[in-house]
């Protein structure tokens, strides 16, 4: 079948699961049909395409899991452009509006350049993965926007925006929401009426600067260009795998909503990012399958002679991956790396890869997290540990 195809990444997302949970079911719901058939054997049969499932997805969860990140990324990716053109009734007019309705007003710390608009709110958790939302969003004008102004205006915006850090304390906190990290957002509405020509040359890149981490952590630069009616900004935002929604997913939606009216427009395909990796979005779900299932048995055929070569507290860094091989066991932890903050963010996902997917322990996980920080700090990077089994 040659759809659906990568570029419609949520529908593929989506129909994954569907068509494994159909196909196994689907004697039941031939038999249920049968009206003939005795109840017993009809239960009898649901109970074994329940068994069925179970056991597919425990036999195949390392790729489906896999084939899940890979779409979640494809559909973040997909829906990111360097500029966007703004809509025909854009007005500026009502773009501060919004911003000027949203949360509570606080006056600027930093007065040059000063906001024009600085509003706060914060919004109580409703997970247990953080301990509070704060969103932040300032407005400027710029007659001329060039790099020198740009840079003070960033400074500027993120120097108040500090200032507004726990400026209100959430309500009705659980024990775990209480010890967990804080999900900030700060969006930076530019509103520029010329902009340097060199610095329109390199506009997307610019604002992609990053003050955060993206999960916990976001500061987004929003550059409205009303000279030339486009919007710029880091649309590129973070895969949601049911965990802690991500900062920089909050500050896109608030640019939508603000600038947008909610919808981004997406047809302008000359605006779209490069492509992710080596992965043809035009190619269909079902031959990707594929291909991933024969890669998976390929790399972990490798993985298997790497570990049974390696030593115990041993660890090896290769392309995204960490590979740390104790005693007779070996685990594989996923890592971002970023060169500009000299900063490493590792997930530890808490169950071995090596020789069996079984969980590890407790003590060995905080073993595994010294190892960890050790290698990385002697290569001169801080180290950050992102943990789904604290």
């Amino acid at each position: 079948m040659k759809y659906p195809k990568l570029k419609n990444a949520l529908l593929c997302r989506i129909l994954t699961y569907v068509v494994v949970i159909a196909i196994s079911y689907l004697p039941t719901a031939i038999v249920f049909l049968i009206k003939p058939i005795p109840e017993g054997i009809k239960v009898l049969t649901f109970i074994g395409c329940s068994v069925a499932l179970l056991i597919y997805i425990f036999r195949n969860f390392e790729i489906l899991m896999a084939q899940d990140m890979i779409l979640a990324c494809l559909h973040c990716h997909n829906n990111a452009r360097t500029q966007f053109d703004l809509n025909k009734g854009f007005s500026k007019r009502k773009a501060k509006k919004k911003i000027s309705r949203f949360g509570k007003e606080y006056s600027p710390s930093a007065i040059f350049p000063k906001p024009e608009i600085l509003r706060y709110k914060l919004c109580n958790p409703v997970t247990i993965y953080t301990s509070g939302i704060e969103k932040v969003l300032l407005s400027y004008d710029a007659e001329y926007l060039d790099k020198s102004l740009f840079d003070m205006i960033r400074a500027s915006a993120y120097q108040n925006s500090n200032a507004l850090i726990r400026k209100k304390k959430p309500l009705f906190l659980d024990k775990n929401q209480k010890t967990s990290p804080l999900n900030r957002v700060t969006v930076v509405f530019i509103f520029a009426h010329r902009i340097d020509e060199k610095m329109r040359k390199n506009l997307y890149k610019t604002v992609c600067y990053s003050n955060g981490d993206g999960d916990e952590i976001s500061f987004l630069p929003c550059i409205i260009d009303l000279e030339n009616s486009i919007c710029v900004f880091n649309s590129l935002g973070e895969p949601y795998l049911g965990f802690g929604y991500p900062a920089v997913n909050r500050g896109i939606r608030l640019i939508k909503k603000i600038i947008f009216n909610g919808t981004l427009p997406l047809s302008k395909n000359e605006y779209r990012l490069s492509p992710m990796g080596d992965i043809d979005i035009e190619q269909s779900l079902w031959h990707h399958w594929k291909n991933l299932k024969k890669e998976f048995k390929t790399e972990k055929k490798k993985d298997n002679k790497r570990f049974g070569a390696m030593s115990h507290g041993e660890v090896i860094r290769d392309d995204c991956c960490i590979y740390i091989k104790w005693e007779e066991r070996g685990a594989l932890f996923s890592y971002v790396i970023c060169e500009e903050t000299k900063t490493v963010k590792v997930t530890l996902d808490g169950y071995w890869y090596y020789p069996k997917h079984n969980p590890i322990a407790k003590k060995t996980l905080v073993e595994f997290k010294k190892l960890v920080t050790a290698y990385f700090q002697d290569l001169g990077y801080a180290v950050s540990f992102i943990s789904f089994d604290d």
